[in-house]
């Protein structure tokens, strides 16, 4: 067994691993700071929209907003969509509902 079969760590030579590699392929992830662990601090998350929705109601018009959120831009991408009462609310648990659904990106095709 040679230098060259030794595992080696990404960045240091070799090609890199595939960007899915640090995620489980088939186990549903329920908590958000699961995510955080595997992917690291190269997860960002990026706010692409808020949007305030009113309901009618008898005593006039009561909104909400709702906030989309994506995630990193290294290979993977998460979509939240929540809607709350207050902006700040909304756009935390959108966060949190995009680390739930990250999905590995395949590149190069």
């Amino acid at each position: 067994m040679g230098p060259s079969d030794e595992a080696r760590p990404p960045g240091e030579g070799g090609k890199d691993p595939e960007p899915g590699a640090d995620l489980p392929p088939s186990l549903p992830i329920k908590e958000h700071q699961i995510v955080d662990t595997l992917v690291g601090p190269s997860l960002k998350d990026e706010l692409m929209k808020i949007t305030p929705v009113q309901k009618q109601t008898r005593a006039g018009q009561r909104t909400r907003f709702k906030a989309f959120v994506v995630g990193d831009g290294n290979g993977h991408v998460g979509l939240g969509v929540k809607c709350s009462k207050e902006v700040a609310t909304a756009i935390r648990g959108a966060i949190i509902l995009a680390k739930l659904s990250v999905i590995p990106v395949r590149r190069g095709y």
